[in-house]
């Protein structure tokens, strides 16, 4: 296939939805993790004022009402200012909101408590990222990779950061491995085919576009 069709080809494959010149893409995949375990036996009627089951309320609430969702954690931080599990949730209601400043200030409250937790790097890079921070998004995501060796997702959003500085082959190293460690991940793919066809590898573009596409294709049929 002659290099001049190539944008032709990308844009059939994707029925429009990318461009060969469109920003690489990240994925915010907002977890479900509890960084410490909570256990609350009672019901919540019977136990109406307990900061956890604030915490259970706003987990509750977070996929339909985020608003409610952030009001229950504050609730729960107000009769627990230690609970770390209520902070992270709230951060990434908060996130999800577009309310980067006290989200950030969320992250870092639960890394001052848990320096190890992985996560938290991971969506602090990503708000940095957005903030125009790349150098501090590109060490957290080095953090959080640190602490957690196979972490995808952090591959693949630092290969972003770097494709924006214009790093493509450190991106294509980075992106190859969120493969590595997700052989389904399409968002991976399709970035590392963008990545090659600015290397002029449109072989290897063509490859990957096509994988990604097989895949994005499996995932709308599940």
């Amino acid at each position: 296939m002659k290099v001049t069709s190539f944008v032709l080809y990308v844009s059939i494959l994707f029925q429009g939805l990318f461009s060969i010149d469109a920003q690489a893409l990240t994925v915010i995949d907002l977890d479900t993790v509890d960084i410490v375990r909570v256990t609350t036996s009672q019901p919540i009627a019977q136990n109406t004022n307990s900061s956890e089951t604030y915490y259970r309320l706003g987990n509750m609430k977070e996929s339909t009402d985020s608003t409610g969702a952030i009001s229950a954690y504050n609730k729960a931080i107000e009769l627990n200012s230690d609970f770390i599990n209520a902070y992270y949730r709230r951060a990434l209601v908060r996130y999800r909101l577009n309310d980067k400043k006290n989200a950030m200030d969320d992250l870092n409250r639960v890394i001052a408590s848990y320096p190890n937790f992985a996560n938290a790097y991971y969506y602090l890079a990503n708000i940095k990222d957005d903030l125009n921070d790349p150098k501090g998004a590109i060490a957290d995501f080095d953090r959080a990779i640190k602490l957690k060796y196979n972490y995808g997702l952090a591959y693949n959003d630092r290969g972003v950061v770097k494709f924006k500085l214009g790093n493509i082959q450190a991106a294509i190293d980075d992106y190859s491995q969120a493969i590595k460690f997700n052989p389904n991940d399409a968002l991976a793919y399709r970035n590392r085919g963008n990545a090659y066809y600015k290397l002029g590898l449109t072989q290897a573009a063509i490859s990957d576009m096509n994988k990604a596409a097989e895949l994005f294709r499996q995932q709308e049929t599940r």
